[in-house]
């Protein structure tokens, strides 16, 4: 019997929609720490469907932001700054929404002008047109904390709740 149900839990697995083993992830990526898709691993980044080489400097840049991070894990205090707004990962949570505006990406609309980095720096974006689930991506350093800890779940057609999570906070 215990066979039996082993055998069964390893088909499951294999099978599962939440599955690893489902998503194919290119060379010099691997799996999500979150459960879906995929990263890049430390000096390369995501273009389209593959991970390339950084350049000295974007891997320069993307030391840099590690350290940030690490320093924020340590704090333990979940606040990042961007111009001379401070901000909050529940904050996010709370505030802020996505919505949908073509198969592939999403712009991010939060309540309260505090935002508006946020609006105007990150967008969602969707691997293919059935994804109910999306990645932040921001074009400014210090929204970092947003695109690792933060993930879109889409509860309409066009809108989407942002979660954002501790991570090892």
């Amino acid at each position: 019997m215990r066979i039996l149900v082993s055998v069964l839990f390893a088909a499951f697995a294999l099978t599962s929609p939440f599955s690893h083993s489902q998503i194919p992830i290119p060379r010099n990526a691997e799996p999500s720490p979150y459960g879906y898709g995929w990263v890049c691993i430390t000096g390369y980044k995501r273009v389209k469907n593959k991970c390339e080489k950084m350049t000295p400097k974007e891997a320069e840049q993307q030391i840099l932001i590690l350290e940030v991070l690490k320093e924020m894990a340590r704090k333990g205090d979940g606040k990042f700054t961007v111009g001379d707004e401070t901000f909050t990962l529940p904050e996010i949570t709370r505030k802020c929404q996505t919505y949908r505006w073509s198969k592939y990406r999403g712009d991010i609309e939060c309540s309260g002008s505090k935002f508006r980095p946020i609006e105007k720096k990150c967008e969602a974006y969707f691997r293919d047109a059935k994804d109910e689930v999306a990645e932040l991506r921001c074009k400014d350093a210090q929204l970092a904390p947003l695109e690792r800890y933060c993930t879109v779940a889409m509860y309409s057609k066009p809108y989407g709740d942002i979660t954002c999570t501790k991570g090892d906070w």
